[in-house]
């Protein structure tokens, strides 16, 4: 241990944030180092000192209550000065807050519980899966059962993804010299064969040795308005073959790509993992070696501790296995009819206008309709909150008149 080291260990023992281990390290520490000893002894009194001072009960100034009582008075004062002005400028403002809020009440309402508030019907089908199933029940599958994901995982570990190796005997890391990138896509389409195009790119997935992870199907499909949501977690090494296969399917919207090297901070983990694993087989060993039983549950308390963080940074391993082996693809599939699919002309400002003022309509409506639906839900609860209000409004008024009369 260093200086440094100690002063950050001492900043823990004023907390009452340090452990045994660390209590002995620092005494060690100041056995050898004169320096660092006086430091301690030196805040050991500065402390005592302050805990004195803190005890004293100082004197309060001349006049203190004098002045106090002067400024109470005083901001009695500004108080009836502010009841005396005028009400209809406070009325105003009130009226103002009231409509503020049942403003913020209505937008923020029908913003917040629009998705919640609507209504499932034939025509609109919501479909949301985990890793390990999915199955729509109209014609969309991807052909995995949870047995399936679950042999994918315990195959993926088992086919050499940690491909990392640790040296518990020397404390050190024998890293491989392969970087860990993880890849993720974002692909949007347009098709005009939703229902094949869905199905071919889910089968695409299956093909390449991927998983769907989320999907979610909505729309009219009389309107031609259908959309699909998926989330794919693709082989690395077959990603570029995917999105070949998925970009012949449609009309590619957009496609975007992010590559994130985790190499050193993978590195640093594995590195982190191989200390405590040599930390654990010390602690083992001083088990054995233990002869009282203060000492005996100060190593099992700090074998406990060792495990834990030795399986969190397994888990952040396992983790970035995963990512990098596997690479998320997030697809966006959207119908379109043949005339959405040709290349579009540049539009003129009149029609720019004109779509500008159409789209605007269709979303006031449609933000019309769903604060119907949220005042039709939320109507009880105004009730409720009207029967306790009005009586009490009610109330209060009589009582201000009757002390104005």
């Amino acid at each position: 241990m260093n200086c440094e080291q100690h002063a950050a260990l001492l900043e823990k023992l004023w907390e009452d944030a340090i452990t045994p281990e660390e209590a002995a390290r620092l005494r060690e520490h100041e056995e050898s180092c004169d320096a660092c000893a006086r430091r301690r002894r030196e805040a050991e009194l500065l402390r005592g000192d302050l805990d004195a001072l803190a005890q004293e009960e100082l004197p309060l100034p001349e006049g203190f209550h004098q002045g106090w009582m002067q400024l109470v008075e005083q901001e009695a004062d500004n108080m009836r000065k502010t009841s005396e002005a005028p009400k209809e400028q406070r009325r105003h403002f009130t009226r103002f807050l009231s409509l503020a809020a049942a403003a913020a009440f209505l937008v923020g309402g029908t913003l917040l519980t629009r998705d919640q508030l609507q209504l499932t019907t034939p025509s609109v089908r919501t479909q949301e899966t985990s890793d390990e199933e999915y199955s729509g029940g109209t014609g969309y599958t991807n052909g995995y059962s949870a047995a399936d994901t679950l042999y994918m995982s315990e195959s993926t570990r088992a086919s050499g993804v940690e491909n990392y190796s640790l040296s518990a005997a020397n404390g050190g890391v024998e890293e491989t010299a392969e970087s860990k990138i993880i890849r993720t896509v974002s692909l949007s389409l347009g098709s005009g064969t939703f229902a094949q195009d869905l199905e071919t790119l889910q089968g695409l997935c299956k093909e390449a040795g991927g998983w769907i992870s989320y999907i979610s199907v909505s729309g009219d499909e009389a309107q031609a308005s259908r959309r699909a949501s998926l989330t794919l977690r693709v082989p690395e090494e077959k990603l570029d073959a995917f999105l070949q296969g998925a970009g012949e399917l449609g009309r590619v919207i957009s496609q975007t790509e992010t590559a994130q090297d985790v190499t050193a901070s993978y590195q640093d983990i594995a590195a982190r993992l191989a200390t405590q694993q040599a930390k654990m087989e010390r602690l083992q060993a001083l088990m054995s070696e233990t002869a009282t039983l203060s000492e005996l549950l100060e190593l099992e308390s700090a074998i406990a501790d060792t495990q834990y963080t030795l399986d969190s940074l397994q888990s952040q391993l396992n983790q970035t296995d995963d990512q990098v082996a596997y690479a998320t693809v997030d697809v966006s599939l959207r119908e379109e009819s043949s005339a959405d699919a040709v290349t579009t002309r540049e539009l003129s400002l009149g029609e720019r206008l004109l779509a500008g003022l159409k789209t605007g309509w269709d979303t006031f409506w449609s933000f019309c309709k769903d604060m119907l639906v949220f005042l039709s839900a939320a109507l009880p609860y105004l009730a409720v909150l009207a029967v306790i209000v009005i009586p009490v409004r009610i109330i209060l008024r009589k009582k201000r008149h009757e002390r104005s009369e």
